[in-house]
């Protein structure tokens, strides 16, 4: 088996961190972004948190909301 490793530049957690978003997608030079969801986090309102953040610095984006919570991996597939 081939080894892999990824590295994450950055940890960015607390309070008002979500704002960051848009910023931290474009720092990994990201064009478009694929959002993945389900119907919990929709009524929560992070999706369309998200989604405005995305809007407001200008990212393109493809949102997919058919997930259900903790899917399976074959689902994933």
């Amino acid at each position: 088996m081939e080894v892999i490793k990824f590295s994450i530049p950055e940890i960015i957690f607390g309070i008002g961190s979500i704002n960051y978003v848009g910023l931290c997608a474009k720092q990994l030079g990201a064009k478009k972004i694929f959002l993945v969801s389900d119907p919990g986090l929709e009524r929560a309102g992070w999706v369309s948190k998200i989604i405005d953040l995305l809007q407001r610095d200008n990212l393109q984006y493809s949102y997919y909301s058919d997930v259900i919570t903790n899917p399976r991996d074959f689902q994933v597939h």
